[in-house]
């Protein structure tokens, strides 16, 4: 799931305290089993191959489940923004849906620190959820900073991205003589950004910095790629080196030098379309746009596109996350824990992820409905070592983190472009986290 602008929910759950939680149960009459009310699950997956992916998936729960009472609503606008507003308002009211579309891990702190979480160890007994999910995915379910049920299973992850993937362009690079599987090292690309510029009428990098995340995320594969796994872990634990902060923004700095014109205003879909016209060579996102280069026609794996690691992080596996927890008290919790447990299948995931251009978080999903480049993909979620969580979606910082993280990006970085200033602001923004 890949959000164009990231709304910190900082504000709105501010005072929400744990002794001011109560229960909506007696005030919305739903009785002791909640079987009075209809479950509502919200998603922002409202186009292209988010929106088949997720209505293939309530064909499969409709059919699991015909009797379940439950109502899926789309909330789109701004990859994700009005779905975050939505959330934001009805946790400030204390009026969670029954389920909801987010990222887990520390992105969920903004819910447990307020008791917003419901335990749901009894979902994860069913369907071999808790020997099949991968420990990272297991680990990031549970419930962080909540003085009920700490540790307990708090979320159902449906699909995961890899973020540390870089595309290309076929035929650019054959135009160009770039060898894609030769670059190991951040500075090789940018060497190979600037031959296929001599060689070609196609930009080095499509890159969209209309929102911030996108440059964060760019910046976060740097540092992995450059300084390496226990650096990239170490920023996010507090405890990284200006250095290795500061050289991974001087190398983005860069690539800059070689992206799009427009790339202060377009969105990361708009640049996408740059791999598929011709019009770029390289592109660092999130597996994500395998699922645009599946709709696209004439434009097939290994022909007309490719992916391979971003330069020196082979060997490793960025985690990203899609989700759907549970909340301590919405609406129908018998209904929302049946749909959890269809999350938590492997028909789940097979009908979500093959369209969405993600993969199973379980390790037991069949791959022959994934394509070469997503079987590739699941085989490295199963068996490299390093799995480093994504900074740039929720999974490694709380939301607040993260809204200062974006702050440093937009105002100092892309802003004033003082690198010295933006270095210091991105130490200063995880000093802060836990």
């Amino acid at each position: 799931m890949a959000r164009n602008t990231r709304i910190t929910r900082r504000s709105v759950l501010k005072g929400v305290g744990t002794a001011s939680v109560v229960s909506l149960s007696g005030c919305l009459g739903m009785g002791g089993n909640g079987s009075s009310e209809k479950a509502e699950v919200l998603h922002g997956w409202t186009g292209g191959d988010g929106q088949d992916a997720v209505n293939n998936l309530i064909d499969g729960f409709k059919k699991q489940y015909p009797d379940v009472d439950a109502n899926f609503n789309a909330i789109g606008g701004g990859g994700n923004t009005n779905l975050d507003t939505t959330i934001s308002k009805r946790a400030q009211n204390r009026n969670l849906p029954s389920s909801w579309a987010d990222w887990p891990g520390a992105n969920l702190v903004q819910f447990s620190e307020s008791d917003l979480l419901g335990d749901i160890g009894d979902v994860w007994k069913k369907n071999g959820m808790e020997s099949a999910y991968s420990k990272e995915a297991k680990r990031l379910s549970r419930l962080k900073g909540s003085t009920v049920g700490e540790g307990s299973y708090a979320a159902v992850p449906i699909g995961s991205h890899r973020l540390n993937d870089l595309f290309y362009n076929v035929k650019v690079l054959e135009k160009a003589g770039v060898d894609p599987t030769s670059l190991s090292k951040p500075a090789d690309l940018l060497n190979a950004m600037k031959q296929v510029e001599n060689k070609t009428d196609a930009v080095g990098m499509a890159q969209g910095q209309k929102a911030p995340w996108t440059t964060l995320q760019l910046w976060a594969v740097v540092l992995l790629g450059q300084s390496g796994y226990d650096a990239y872990m170490n920023f996010i634990d507090g405890k990284g080196k200006a250095k290795d902060v500061r050289s991974a923004f001087e190398t983005v700095k860069q690539y800059s030098n070689h992206f799009n014109k427009n790339a202060s205003t377009a969105d990361f879909t708009t640049a996408n379309q740059k791999i598929m016209n011709g019009e770029a060579a390289f592109i660092h996102q999130g597996n994500w746009v395998a699922g645009a280069y599946r709709n696209q026609e004439n434009f097939e794996y290994d022909k007309d596109w490719g992916a391979v690691s971003f330069p020196g992080t082979e060997g490793i596996y960025t985690l990203h996350f899609d989700s759907f927890p549970f909340p301590a008290d919405g609406p129908a919790p018998d209904a929302a824990k049946k749909f959890l447990e269809y999350v938590g299948t492997k028909d789940a995931q097979v009908r979500f992820n093959k369209f969405k251009g993600s993969i199973p978080p379980r390790t037991d999903v069949p791959t022959k409905e994934f394509g070469p480049y997503l079987t590739k993909t699941i085989e490295d979620y199963t068996n490299v070592k390093q799995k480093p969580p994504t900074i740039a979606h929720g999974l490694a910082v709380t939301s607040n983190v993260l809204s200062d993280l974006e702050t440093v990006i937009n105002d100092e970085f892309l802003g004033s472009g003082n690198i010295k200033t933006a270095t210091q602001g991105m130490l200063d923004a995880v000093s802060k986290q836990g």
